[in-house]
């Protein structure tokens, strides 16, 4: 070895050992903030944080002790549906160490626990609530679930906290950071109706982002050629799925009354990520679509000066009679005429105890509007059918914790129509390595024909993995046998949460009991059964 060499090599050990020594003796102070995506519905979404976690460990559970936890003094009740356009509010910061984090938790106080000070002040008479409009524009206040008693909401994530250069964290012992905790609730809020008793569960789709390495999109939509106006309308910014064969959603808003949008967070394309498709679509207008638009780590990108005009269209209506797992949601994809990979245009969640829609779903008939972003200039749109044809879509299935399934092809009627069109789904499919698992037991009663309705939820970090409905099968029994099969195993997080829901269907209100397994059940290692639950 020269001289040369033999530096080089001395050079780079060096450097190996100081970030070494560096980065064991470094912290950054970690401050975790929550924004949200509420439905056009609702009025109020209240959820109390008691706790927030992190872990270094993607396949850490919640009793393994790799967790930095932090107990919030005073627990706080937050309205999500003030969160709406990219707002954020910090719930407190944690001193942790440096490096790359691979899950966030948020611990949730239950509707079951005792009222915090937070959620009394508001006037709630539980920890976690929802106020919405039904259909005929009454407002309801109910009580808001989570899939697990008395559980939290995990999202995985790679987000790495501090450690910026060298130079830095020598000079400081503490560094800063920002993790933004994002709830989309736009299409994971389930109304149920418990014979007469309304509650409402929360199914979310949940995700974080390094605030320092994320961006925002803005616009405003001119919607004064739209009858049916703003309420409806969702804006979401898309990229590439992993999978290389269709488009998905990062982040998704409503537009504000008077038509403005922001879409926060987004991680930037310094991140890996290229640059955002974004699409628009609601009842009675054109969906439009505005590609290549750039992000770039704490800037703001606006779509064009001026408002950009939808163009009113006919829809027509979709639900469904498929019973398919608990937690599913149906996805209805278009094509561009020049783009080989489709974009998901609309989505619902089906029932997770039954079947359909909680409402229609309205598609539009029409042609698809595009342009290409413009660097902040008039973008100059033109119109094209989509490939699939106009009033046509690909549906697939899917869910939190398991994969999409295949396209099947929905036709509609191209001039538009208010008579319901119900289709059938298909099951979303396993993850990729997972097998097909199952879980069963026996749920024990103390006393007979107390209860004549009964829901198992099997659920994972606060969302539904699949759901079985046991009403019909209780009589008088005093005990009875249950299995859910289908259910992702083999898999490093195939680590779940099992929880009932009983009453009485004569009394509704004064007979609810949740009750759940204190252990999770564990099937990394396949199905497990003789499990036991006592109500």
């Amino acid at each position: 070895m020269d001289v040369k060499s033999s530096r080089a090599a001395v050079k780079r050990i060096f450097l190996l050992l100081l970030t070494a020594l560096l980065a064991a003796g470094c912290t950054v102070k970690a401050t975790v903030e929550v924004t949200a995506t509420t439905p056009a519905s609702v009025i109020h979404l209240y959820v109390t944080v008691k706790e927030f976690w992190l872990t270094t460990q993607a396949d850490a559970t919640p009793s393994s002790g790799q967790w930095v936890r932090k107990v919030l003094s005073d627990p706080v009740t937050l309205d999500l549906a003030t969160l709406n356009g990219g707002a954020t509010t910090a719930l407190d910061s944690l001193e942790m160490d440096v490096g790359t984090y691979a899950q966030i938790r948020l611990v949730l106080a239950g509707v079951e626990e005792d009222l915090t000070k937070s959620a009394s002040t508001l006037g709630l008479n539980w920890n976690d609530a929802v106020e919405y409009l039904d259909a005929s524009g009454t407002s309801h206040l109910v009580p808001l679930e989570l899939p697990y008693p008395g559980g939290s909401l995990l999202s995985p994530i790679s987000i790495k906290l501090g450690g910026s250069s060298l130079l830095e964290a020598s000079a400081s012992s503490e560094e800063t950071g920002s993790v933004i905790f994002d709830i989309d609730a736009l299409h994971g809020l389930v109304i149920l109706d418990d014979d007469g008793d309304t509650r409402a569960l929360l199914n979310p789709d949940l995700q974080a982002a390094d605030a320092s390495r994320s961006g925002t999109i803005t616009g405003t939509l001119d919607v004064s050629g739209i009858a049916t106006g703003i309420d409806g309308i969702v804006v979401s910014a898309e990229v590439v799925d992993a999978d290389n064969a269709r488009h998905s959603i990062v982040q998704s808003t409503r537009p504000r009354s008077d038509g403005s949008f922001t879409l926060n967070p987004l991680p930037a394309e310094e991140s890996d990520q290229g640059p955002y498709d974004i699409v628009v679509h609601g009842p009675g207008i054109s969906t439009l679509l505005v590609t290549g638009v750039p992000v770039q780590a704490g800037q703001s990108t606006s779509l064009q000066a001026s408002g950009i005009p939808l163009s009113a269209a006919s829809s027509f209506l979709v639900n469904t009679s498929s019973t398919v797992h608990g937690g599913t949601r149906a996805e209805f994809y278009q094509t561009l005429p020049t783009d080989s990979k489709p974009y998901l245009i609309a989505s619902a969640p089906v029932n997770p105890f039954g079947a359909g829609f909680d409402t229609d779903l309205a598609l539009s008939t029409r042609t698809l509007v595009h342009g290409v972003y413009n660097g902040g200039n008039a973008i100059s749109f033109s119109t094209a059918n989509p490939q699939e044809g106009l009033a046509r879509y690909q549906v697939a299935t899917d869910s939190h914790w398991r994969a999409r399934s295949a396209f099947q092809t929905v036709a509609g009627n191209s001039a538009g129509s208010t008579t319901t069109q119900f289709i059938g789904l298909l099951q979303p499919a396993l993850p990729a390595n997972a097998s097909a698992g199952s879980i069963s037991g026996t749920i024990f009663f103390g006393t007979v024909r107390r209860y004549d309705s009964l829901q198992v939820i099997v659920s994972r970090g606060g969302r539904i993995v699949d759901t079985l409905d046991l009403g019909s099968s209780i009589g008088a029994n005093s005990a009875i046998n249950f299995t859910i099969a289908g259910v992702p195993a083999l898999t490093a997080d195939a680590v779940y949460d099992l929880s009932v829901r009983a009453w009485n269907s004569a009394q509704p209100g004064d007979t609810l009991v949740r009750a759940a397994l204190t252990s999770q059940v564990d099937l990394r290692q396949g199905s497990v059964g003789n499990l036991s639950l006592q109500l």
